[in-house]
């Protein structure tokens, strides 16, 4: 795990930019750093790097293959590396290092751009190929790590995280309104956006070709099976076991210490059950509650069920009062997912044990774990009343921001797509109207609100698979995998995600609907595979988030407790609602 970086100039690498956009991220790499710029000087790439596989210096980055020209700086953990690399010995190739970085050199060295199909793990990188004198900058397929670049007046760069551009000086930046005003929507600002028009995020499953000047954007990834596979239950049920503990295999190697972030949740627990079991030694697990004791009563089941070293850490306002501000800020632009708050203190008890944590998150969209994907069925029936857009118009105008019983009006009068932008939660425009500055509100009377969701919106699937889709390819990437990277990197611990395992994805989604969901059960082929597995408490217990008390630490914080507008944004003087995604677009424009 590590923080990368790179600029192509061709009139010439600064050094000192090199070097100060790789210092920037020196939490993502403390143990060690480097930076590399080509003979010509026109190419630059910049590592920090966290060492947890072959902690040997030899395999530092930036890593060079020098016979044939490529370079590469990396950020994340290839899991299949063994198996690449012995399918590469056997080409002829020969290693100098037992990294997996190395191992992505040779493979490009042998397959170009398909040696990306040959990668199961999650992972941002650049390769720089001297020859053909072009850059492949490429991010996981399910979005784990990031990669933010900037491309203007002929000089590209990238980056795995805002701050190096924001924060270095050099990158003239401006403020994209319409990225504010999706965080809104979304509560995150959706992919390729970012906070400032200057700068893109790689999506998910893609990578970018620099060559001559010129930048290609390619998708190589996405689910392409839907509902194919109509195995029986008891086969279906095998099949997910065998695939989750493949998965969870893979993601225990490592050459530091491996612990499990445990909240008791089925989807945790299960990654815990199995990564303890594939352990020769008892593993840590890591659990964090918010004042009140008794929440913490399902981790403790499971970690006794299997043993493991298990470590509780209760906080309270008053202890984690001086963070607040800076962990709203991690993310280097607005992010209204206020669990970020758990997720770093959770990291942060786990660092002090650990180098490597694996965690539950992936399961609710792999597995329909979500309480919306209920609601939406319950009301899906009512979505042709007759005159349905002109009444919610109405509904809209005249039920100002947060008026109780607007929301379970408008559930009888919307489309399916209108429907799923409801249960999202977020400001709707009606809302936006009310709280954002006129002149700027004129700006979006025609603007799309939701067209990140309706990009991925696949009405010919079924029910089940259509949702699941969505949040696979939105909210998973845009707000969870950001969320997780940010926390866990900002105090130096490396999050895993075996649930998110694309062959495990793959074949989840391949399961017809029937077996997948039956309409009124979270979880449910997930559940029959945890059967005689997890402890019974575990399975039943209802979905909760993982979240913190936040309203009533935000009024116990005088500097976020009250806000108003300032006019160039909100309404000059309206005190704003409270919504933690507009809190956070407040704070971040007032201190950029």
């Amino acid at each position: 795990m590590c923080g990368i970086c790179g600029i192509v100039n061709p009139r010439g690498v600064d050094s000192s930019l090199l070097e100060k956009m790789t210092e920037i991220m020196f939490h993502r790499g403390p143990d060690a750093g480097g930076n590399w710029i080509s003979e010509s000087r026109q190419v630059g790439l910049g590592n920090r790097r966290l060492a947890i596989i072959d902690l040997d210096p030899r395999s530092n980055m930036p890593l060079r293959f020098p016979e044939r020209g490529l370079t590469i700086t990396y950020n994340g953990e290839i899991y299949n590396y063994r198996d690449t690399r012995a399918e590469l010995e056997a080409k002829g190739h020969r290693f100098e290092t037992n990294s997996d970085t190395e191992v992505i050199l040779h493979a490009y060295d042998e397959w170009d751009f398909d040696a990306i199909h040959k990668l199961r793990g999650m992972f941002a990188f650049a390769l720089w190929d001297e020859p053909r004198k072009r850059l492949w900058v490429a991010r996981d397929r399910l979005g784990i790590k990031p990669v933010i670049y900037y491309l203007k007046d002929g000089v590209f760069a990238f980056a795995s995280e805002i701050q190096q551009f924001s924060e270095s000086g050099a990158f003239k930046l401006s403020d994209d309104l319409t990225a504010l005003y999706d965080s809104l929507t979304y509560g995150y600002i959706p992919s390729p956006k970012t906070a400032f028009k200057e700068l893109r995020k790689l999506e998910a499953g893609h990578y970018l070709i620099y060559e001559n000047g010129l930048l290609r954007d390619q998708e190589y990834w996405d689910v392409r099976e839907f509902g194919t596979n109509d195995l029986a239950r008891e086969k279906a049920v095998e099949l997910i076991r065998e695939s989750l503990e493949e998965a969870i295999s893979l993601r225990l190697v490592a050459d530091v210490p491996v612990g499990t972030l445990l909240s008791g949740g089925i989807d945790s627990s299960c990654v815990t059950w199995y990564a303890q079991k594939l352990s020769d030694h008892p593993l840590f697990t890591f659990s964090v509650g918010f004042d009140a004791r008794s929440e913490l009563g399902d981790a403790k089941i499971v970690a006794d069920s299997v043993k493991s070293n298990h470590v509780i850490k209760h906080y309270n306002v008053e202890s984690a009062k001086e963070d607040f501000a800076r962990w709203m800020f991690l993310y280097g632009e607005p992010h209204g997912d206020s669990s970020i708050f758990p997720t770093t203190l959770v990291s942060q008890m786990a660092r002090e044990k650990v180098t490597v944590a694996l965690s539950g998150d992936g399961g609710d969209e792999v597995f329909w774990g979500y309480k919306r994907y209920l609601h939406f069925p319950e009301h899906y029936d009512n979505h042709g009343f007759p005159f349905r857009g002109a009444f919610r118009n109405l509904v809209h105008k005249y039920y100002p921001l947060l008026k109780k019983g607007r929301h379970r009006t408008q559930l009888y009068l919307l489309d399916d797509f209108d429907l799923w932008t409801l249960l999202m939660g977020g400001l709707p425009k009606a809302d936006k109207e009310w709280i954002l500055d006129p002149g700027l509100m004129r700006e979006f009377k025609d603007y799309d609100d939701y067209w990140s969701w309706r990009k991925y919106w696949k009405p010919e699937l079924p029910l089940a698979t259509r949702l699941q889709y969505l949040d696979l390819k939105t909210y998973l990437p845009d707000d969870i995998m950001v969320k997780v990277d940010r926390a866990s990197m900002a105090v130096s611990l490396e999050a895993r995600e075996p649930l998110l395992d694309h062959k495990l994805v793959e074949t989840a989604f391949s399961l017809s609907d029937g077996l997948r969901s039956d309409g009124k059960t979270l979880k449910l082929l997930f559940k029959q595979a945890m059967r005689g597995v997890l402890p019974d408490t575990i399975l039943s217990k209802p979905k909760q988030g993982f979240s913190i008390p936040w309203r009533r630490w935000v009024k116990a914080m005088p500097d976020f407790a009250k806000q108003q507008g300032d006019g160039s944004f909100f309404r000059r003087g309206l005190a704003l609602p409270p919504s933690y995604p507009v809190l956070v677009v407040q704070q971040w424009l007032k201190n950029r």
